[in-house]
């Protein structure tokens, strides 16, 4: 695992999340249609996952050959010192994050397999393969004719536009940033879209635009309370929104301004690649260094040992692991590469023991700089 990448990944999402979500309401906020609503809250979900990951994508180096080395004898009693590698705890710790956010998302699944009319409050729909609509037991019976058909038609919509499987995808998608609020909010914010875009579409299907609305509010009326569902997968009737704004939109519709929705769209799109590009240059230390010419050296302020394995043992294999490193401006020795190897057991525990080393790091002028360096870690038997 490489647990700088995770720590790059995380900080960048955390803050790029949070540009992305702030586009997305000033969009909203300007009062374009809900479809245009609709489409730039799931890109803002999208782009909260690919503008980090982007930031992780390999850079062009430089291909000169680093003649600094520091060299480590490995005996064949060697033990483990111990240490606190904070990078790799923290993306232990994000991991197990993601995996729980898994877990409820696989559980909400489970639920939803369980639903009856028995044991719904609220209209749903959902389903992959055979999306289906469950109405709660007794309300055909209890509501007015117009009542049912408007919640009939409104999840017939949902089925028409595979609302649940698109919104089950997008769980899928954003696990990796799952433990982020501003991610939580742009849901919310998109599942309010949604219904909106949902509402003007069966309202154009219905024919009248307040006999519909009517029907949406002696629905509630009757229905009294949201979905008890797994709201956050199913698509509701009364879920994630705010009823009052849909039903004022349905009687009062909004101009559509699909231009200028376009527009601004396009403009929030547009600050994706510089985000990424600031990003990738943020976290990064792009210009490799080499030691002489007024860059001073590093030194190893934390040194670990690799174990000598004892499949290396047996096979009485001894020799040196020439590893190629960089050592950041923070002194973590980071792009780990194996120029030269004796064992896969003996390579990868020299590999994952130098990447706990810490480093007083190189300078120019006093300043830290990211140098190339080369790792002899010889391993001899007694």
């Amino acid at each position: 695992m490489n647990e700088h990448a995770v720590v790059s990944f995380v900080s960048n999402a955390v803050w790029m999340a949070l540009v992305i979500t702030v586009l997305c309401a000033g969009l909203e906020r300007a009062r374009v249609h809900p479809r245009i609503r609709e489409l730039a809250w799931t890109a803002g979900l999208l782009l909260s996952v690919l503008t980090p990951l982007a930031g992780l994508l390999p850079r062009g180096g430089s291909s000169m050959l680093p003649d600094f080395r520091f060299t480590a004898t490995i005996g064949e009693t060697s033990g483990t010192a111990a240490g606190f590698a904070w990078s790799w705890y923290f993306a232990v710790g994000y991991l197990a994050l993601v995996a729980l956010a898994a877990v409820r998302l696989a559980r909400s699944w489970q639920r939803l397999q369980r639903l009856t009319e028995e044991t719904v409050s609220a209209p749903l729909t959902f389903g992959l393969v055979r999306p289906r609509v469950l109405l709660p037991a007794g309300f055909r019976q209890a509501a007015a004719p117009l009542a049912v058909e408007a919640a009939l038609a409104h999840e017939r919509t949902h089925l028409r536009r595979r609302d649940f499987a698109r919104n089950f995808l997008l769980e899928l998608v954003t696990l990796p940033v799952s433990f982020h609020p501003a991610v939580w909010h742009m849901k919310v914010r998109l599942a309010q879209a949604r219904e909106l875009v949902c509402d003007d579409l069966t309202a154009c299907a219905f024919g009248d635009r307040r006999r519909y609305a009517q029907g949406l509010v002696e629905a509630a009326r009757v229905l009294a309370q949201p979905s008890s569902g797994p709201s956050r997968l199913a698509m509701g009737m009364l879920d994630h929104t705010d009823f009052e704004e849909r039903i004022m939109l349905l009687n009062d519709p909004a101009p559509a301004r699909f231009r200028r929705g376009y527009l601004l769209l396009g403009a929030m799109l547009a600050c994706a690649p510089a985000m990424t590009l600031f990003g990738f240059y943020f976290q990064s230390d792009e210009t490799v260094y080499k030691i002489g010419d007024g860059v001073m050296a590093p030194k190893v302020s934390y040194k670990e040992e690799p174990r000598y394995s004892e499949a290396a043992k047996d096979a009485k294999i001894d020799g040196t692991v020439i590893l190629g490193i960089e050592i950041s401006r923070s002194g973590l020795a980071e792009k780990i590469v194996v120029k030269r190897g004796v064992h896969a057991e003996l390579d990868a525990n020299a590999v994952e023991c130098v990447r706990r080393w810490r480093f007083d790091p190189a300078t120019k002028d006093n300043v830290p700089v990211r140098v190339a360096a080369m790792i002899e870690v010889n391993f001899k038997l007694k």
